[in-house]
Formats: structure tokens, C-alpha cells, sequence
């Protein structure tokens, strides 16, 4: 409704970018502005943190996202320390940056997320690599959402072969009950 507030219109959290790929981050929040969600928190890496304000001011800045020696994001510090609980949605991955080794030390917070999970990009290369791999669907009960390319898709569900896209996606969908 046109009188309803921020906060009734969907909390969406963002831990999106890295030192290495900033301007995914910058994407990822443009995006999640011109959705309609009434309030959106974000987790960045340094470099878009202090500078979002000027862009985005509306954006809250919940945390920073750490970097790897590479310039990955680190994932499992932020999760620790953020009320994932707080929010309707969460959208991981947008140039977070490949660390296997991260992945694995924040899927317990990830399979507890009771919201919707939205993973893109990153977090669905780090799944694909993760020990559980697509298992990892199978072993969340809440709602999840994932947006890969033919690629990503093909790295995640290598045993999924249909004549077409849209029959994979579909496959993919009933077996992992995730929305594609």
C-alpha cells in the first residue's frame, strides 16, 4: 500500500562486493533500492562502506566485510555479529570473491537463515565448490533463491541433464526446492 512504512514494505540485508570487486556491490544495492523494499541494510567491504553514503544514503551500513589475502570477502565474522533474524530477505554473493574455506566455516549461519536467501553469482561458485555442494539446498528448510548463469548453473547441478534451460531449471527446482 502507497501509506504503508519502510519497515512494512520488507527488511532486505546485502552482503555483497569485495576489495577486489567493488562495483558489484554498487549494482547489488541500486538493484535492491529500485525493488521496492522499504529498509536496506548492507555488509561491504571497506571501500564501498565509506563512500555509500554519497550514492546511496538510505542505505544502512551493518557491517564490513573483511578481506582475504586475494581480496575475497570473508563472510563468517559478519555473520556472527549481525541479527541475521532481523530481516525479511538476505542477498549474498554479488562480487563477494571465491574463498572455500570461508564458505565453509559460515554455512551453519547460512542453512539457519529463516528468511529468504537470495544467493548470486560468488555464492553459488563457493556452493558449488563447498564440501555439501548442491546438497547444501537440500540441507536448508527455509525459503531460498538462487539467480545463476548457464555456467553457475552447470557447476552446481552437473548431474541435472535435460534437452533445454528451462527443463534443467525446473529439475533443479524440484530436487532442491529452491526457486531458480
Amino acid at each position: 500500500p502507497k501509506n504503508s512504512t519502510k519497515y512494512k514494505r520488507g527488511r532486505t540485508l546485502l552482503i555483497v562486493g569485495s576489495e577486489k570487486y567493488p562495483g558489484a556491490a554498487y549494482l547489488a544495492i541500486k538493484g535492491a533500492i529500485s525493488s521496492g523494499t522499504g529498509f536496506v541494510s548492507a555488509i561491504l567491504p571497506d571501500s564501498v562502506a565509506n563512500s555509500i553514503w554519497q550514492v546511496a544514503p538510505e542505505v544502512v551500513v551493518k557491517g564490513k566485510l573483511y578481506s582475504d589475502s586475494n581480496g575475497n570477502s570473508i563472510l563468517f565474522n559478519s555473520l556472527k555479529n549481525v541479527d541475521l533474524s532481523s530481516y525479511d530477505s538476505i542477498v549474498i554473493g554479488p562480487g563477494i570473491g571465491l574463498n572455500k574455506e570461508d564458505w565453509e566455516k559460515s554455512t551453519d549461519y547460512l542453512l539457519d537463515i529463516k528468511g529468504l536467501l537470495i544467493l548470486d553469482a560468488d555464492a553459488l561458485n563457493r556452493i558449488s565448490k563447498s564440501n555439501l555442494g548442491s546438497n547444501f539446498f537440500l540441507e536448508r528448510k527455509s525459503e531460498t533463491w538462487i539467480t545463476p548463469h548457464y555456467g553457475e548453473f552447470i557447476r552446481l547441478f552437473p548431474e541435472i541433464d535435460c534437452k533445454n534451460s528451462v527443463e534443467k531449471a525446473m529439475k533443479a527446482a524440484t530436487e532442491f526446492n529452491i526457486s531458480i
